[in-house]
């Protein structure tokens, strides 16, 4: 982080220069940084044991219910906690509600990166079905909830 910022304090270009590399909107650093961060994790995925771990369900249900239908209205609440009590003076409405919007989005968007490294703790196959099963969430209901096409 303090590499980032150093760098944008001095090279104040960088952050359009790395914009300008994209390609359908999908940033390549980033995307390359991404892969680089979930790839070690990746690789320690046994799939035999995927399907024992399928013969108990609750870890999983547990975890698609507190992805789904727990995180997104704690996140609303915080969100509107924090910008239209606590921090109200200092917000419009509008941007307030702007910040809100934004957070909602972040609440409803288990990160599958951290879900990768977080499960890595973990020498289970249930890992391997937390993984599988956050990330189908994530395909399957990012764009009804949030009503976007990003994740």
């Amino acid at each position: 982080m303090a590499v980032g910022i150093g760098l944008g304090a001095l090279l104040p270009q960088t952050a359009e220069v790395l914009n300008a590399m994209s390609i359908a909107q999908v940033n390549i650093p980033i995307a390359f940084l991404l892969f680089g961060m979930m790839y070690p994790i990746m690789v320690q995925i046994d799939f035999s044991e995927i399907v024992q771990a399928f013969r108990n369900p609750k870890p999983v249900a547990l975890t698609l219910i507190i992805n789904w239908g727990v995180k997104p209205f704690t996140m609303l609440f915080f969100a509107w906690l924090f910008f239209h009590v606590i921090w109200a003076p200092f917000f419009t409405f509008e941007e307030a509600s702007s910040y809100i919007a934004g957070l909602i989005l972040l609440g409803i968007a288990p990160c599958t990166a951290m879900v990768l490294v977080f499960m890595g703790a973990f020498v289970n196959p249930v890992r391997s079905v937390f993984y599988g099963s956050d990330t189908k969430a994530l395909l399957f209901n990012e764009v009804p909830v949030s009503g976007t096409g990003t994740a």
